[in-house]
This record gives C-alpha cells, structure tokens and sequence, in this order.
C-alpha cells in the first residue's frame, strides 16, 4: 500500500528572503551553474553560450569563456580544467578546456534525446535526457564511448546529482524527486518526494539534497539520512530558479525569468522555515525552567545554540533543563540514533 507523506508548514520567519541578493543581472536565460574556486561558470541558454563570474569582484561582472553558434547550452559540470556542457539543439555533449583563453569544443557524446543536464561519478558521465525519458552514461576512460542506459521511464528528467552511489533525479513532469542506487546490476527507482512544483535542479551538499522547485520560485532541501525525509524550506522570492550550485558557504541560483544569478549567504545554522511531519513535539514554549521533548525516534542528543550560533547547552536526556539560559529564542537541533536530524526553536522566559 502506497503511504503519502502529510506535510505541515511552520511559518518561523521571513529572514531567509532578507539574504537573497543579486550577483549578476543580464544574463539571457541563465541555465546551469558550476563553481571552480572563485569563478562561477553560467550557461546562458538564451544567447548560446557560457560566462565565467568572479565572486571575489567587489562589482561582478559575466565575462564570455565560449560562444559557440547555434546551440542551446543547458547543463555544465567541470571534471578538473574541463567544463563539460549540454547542448540540446545538436543533442551532444562537448568539453573545452578552461585554462585555455579561446578554447575550442571537442565533441564527447552525440545522438542523445533532450539532454539537459550531466554529471560526474568516478569516471563516468552521467546524461540526462528528458525527451528520451532517460538517465545514460559513458565511460570517460574509453577513447570512443558507447552510451548504455541506467533508468529509464522517467517523467521529463531534467537534473541528477550524486550521494554516494544514490543518484537523485529531478522528475519535471511529475512533481517529484526520485533515487536510483547505480551500484545495482539492475537500479530501480524509488520516489523520495512527491508534491512539488515542477523540480528542476539538484545539488548535494553535506548530507542535503536542495532542490530548485521551479514553478513555485523557491529552494527546498532535504535530508538525505533520513529513511522518509522532510521538505525543508530554504528560500523563496526567486522568479523560475533552474541551476543551483554551492561555493564555499553560499548558495547560487540561476533566476530564468528575471535573466540573473543571485546568491543565497546560509547563515551558521540553519534557521529557516520548514516542513515538518508530525514526530517531534516539544513543550512548552515559551519555558521557564524545563523543556520536554517527545519524538518517535530514538534520542542521541540535543544541542542548544543561540541566534549567534553559538552552542550553549548539550544533554541526551529528553527533559531538558533550560533554567540557567538568558532569556530570549533559541535553537535545538535534535539527533536521533537513527542519524536524523531536525531543528526547530524556542524561547526561554
């Protein structure tokens, strides 16, 4: 019997959007986004061609790296000085070398379907093909590759990203966030999250997938160690995000509709508003003297830290004594044995 995930939504605050800012306006249809260092490179769908950023310029500007004629650049991703990136007109992959000012493409892959995004695991690429309905790879070791298929009958993939040997796959089409394990002779998919608008880009950072919800112009995450994840809100007031992509502590996100790049600077903790299915309570709030927590899940410990993020309290016990701490909002991020994680807040009286 298939089981649906009931959601609730906790509206926490609206600081997240405070720290959307824009890196670059006028791009044409910004696409895919990969970082190197300090350079931030963009597909720019709408004029045909790749830009490379400077995220250390006080003023950043998009300066051209390749402008090929014709094509229709989607996804990127750099395997080492090489930007390997997706063309849907010609239905072929290419790669140029970074280093070299004027770089000149040198075909990869052709006869694909739709592809729109690609990524890297050991020394294989891994193709998206949306209008194929298929994940495919190729050996990067081999001089003249021949495409195998991973998964197929997927609804409108447009983006993978890797967690181990866990491919998660944005399903445009349906809604939904799905996973293949690519170790498996034979990989089978498995939904993760349903009841989205149209996902469209994937990045894996740490322990979290995040998620560019395109229809609804918003950042969602989730967290990979949990058997049945929550959706986790990260930020909102972006108009059609595609691309994501971390550098350092901040996050990237190509905004279709308005033709740029902003960046979203995560704070120490991670204090947005969230999804949360109903496992975790915690009473009362506000609390004077004790905080008591009930969860389904084994508890392995709790960490209390202030809006500065600094930790001030620890314990594994689920009553908590909160009598020694200042007044004012605070944050628990509670871990279970079973390796989830969940943060939530209260204030001390």
């Amino acid at each position: 019997m298939k089981m649906k995930l009931l959601y609730i939504i906790v509206l926490i605050s609206a600081s997240a959007n405070a720290q959307l800012t824009d890196v670059v306006t006028g791009i044409n249809n910004p696409f895919g986004l990969a970082a190197s260092g300090n350079d931030l490179y963009v597909s720019e769908s709408g004029s045909s061609k790749i830009v490379k950023i400077d995220l250390t310029a006080v003023t950043p500007i998009a300066t051209d790296v390749y402008a090929p004629t014709g094509n229709y650049i989607t996804g990127i991703a750099l395997n080492g000085n090489e930007l390997y990136y997706a063309d849907e007109v010609s239905n072929k992959v290419y790669k140029i070398d970074i280093t070299i000012p004027n770089p000149v493409a040198t075909e990869v892959i052709a006869g694909l379907g739709g592809v729109v995004g690609i990524a890297f695991k050991d020394d294989d690429l891994y193709i998206v093909e949306k209008n194929s309905h298929k994940i495919s790879k190729i050996d990067l070791t081999v001089a003249n590759p021949v495409k195998t298929d991973v998964i197929t009958g997927l609804s409108t993939p447009y983006s993978i990203a890797f967690y181990g040997d866990i491919m998660y796959i944005a399903e445009f089409g349906a809604d939904k966030i799905s996973k293949v394990d690519v170790s498996d002779a034979i990989p089978t998919r498995t939904d993760v999250v349903s009841f989205l608008s149209r996902p469209i880009g994937l990045v894996v950072r740490g322990n979290e997938l995040y998620i560019s919800d395109y229809l609804a112009n918003r950042i969602l995450k989730i967290n990979l160690t949990q058997a049945n994840p929550t959706i986790a809100f990260v930020v909102s007031n972006t108009t059609r995000p595609i691309g994501i992509v971390f550098s350092n502590n901040d996050l990237y996100i190509a905004e279709e509709a308005d033709d740029k790049i902003s960046r979203f600077s995560s704070p120490a903790l991670s204090l947005n508003d969230e999804l949360y299915v109903k496992s975790i309570r915690m009473y009362p709030s506000p609390a004077t003297s004790v905080l008591n927590i009930e969860m389904t899940q084994n508890l392995k410990k709790v960490t209390i830290y202030n809006l500065l993020g600094k930790e001030v309290l620890q314990t594994n016990s689920k009553t908590i004594d909160v009598s020694n701490l200042s007044q004012g909002m605070y944050v628990l991020k509670i871990t279970s044995v079973e390796g989830t994680q969940t943060t939530k807040r209260f204030i001390k009286q």
